[in-house]
């Protein structure tokens, strides 16, 4: 509803397309400055990546309810799938680890 924050809700193939091997790299948000020193040497000049949205108290998957966890899962499934062979899918350990 909230055009502020819809981007933070699509999913990635929306920015990236549906094909990631034509990137020569994926970074993660936690390697925001290996971005930064990338960038500044194929352009060769300093990069300033700014800092937004940090918080005091992040949560983690631990502190997520085990139904959140299930809604989550299903919801991000696709993601996952898309950014396979980038990111593991935290969810698949967490359910086997939550049902057994």
């Amino acid at each position: 509803m909230s055009s502020s924050v819809k981007h933070q809700a699509l999913p990635t193939a929306v920015f990236t397309g549906a094909d990631l091997g034509r990137f020569s790299r994926v970074y993660r948000t936690s390697d925001i400055s290996k971005l930064r020193d990338d960038l500044s040497a194929h352009v060769d000049a300093p990069v300033t990546i700014p800092h937004f949205n940090s918080s005091d108290a992040p949560l983690t998957l631990d502190d997520l309810a085990p139904e959140t966890h299930r809604m989550l899962a299903a919801r991000l499934e696709e993601e996952y799938r898309h950014l396979e062979g980038y990111f593991s899918n935290p969810f698949i350990t967490k359910h086997v680890s939550m049902s057994a």
